[in-house]
């Protein structure tokens, strides 16, 4: 799977230390901000979140398309512990943007978001 960005210099910073710690170094990414890659690395190395190259493999695997932005964000406390949670946009062959919401401990598929279209789920 290609990694592109239609919107290069508007993720979230979040984003940019993910994708630069968790997946390597990633053409036309710049470095983020020193506190957010602490951040993200921390997660890792304590075994909170999986890696960035898992994650992408598991959206692969479930939809067609290009992934387009990819945050790692504390969606809510479950008792009093915060979820980590993947948040994908992926571009379907046909223009669709789907958003898709994974646990970033578990690889879970949460949630998915295409505005009531058929979110072209990989059925090979």
């Amino acid at each position: 799977m290609k990694i592109q960005s239609v919107r290069s210099g508007t993720w979230p910073l979040r984003a940019l230390a993910l994708s630069v710690l968790l997946c390597g170094s990633v053409a036309g990414v710049a470095f983020a901000d020193k506190a957010d890659q602490d951040l993200a690395r921390a997660a890792l190395l304590r075994g909170e979140v999986e890696p960035l190259s898992k994650a992408l493999n598991v959206i692969e695997q479930n939809f067609k398309g290009n992934v387009i932005e990819v945050e790692l964000e504390e969606d809510s406390k479950v008792a009093g512990v915060p979820k980590m949670i993947y948040e994908f946009k992926v571009l379907t062959p046909t223009g669709l943007v789907v958003k898709v919401k994974l646990d970033a401990k578990t690889l879970e598929i949460l949630n998915r978001e295409d505005k009531g279209r058929d979110h072209e789920k990989r059925r090979d």
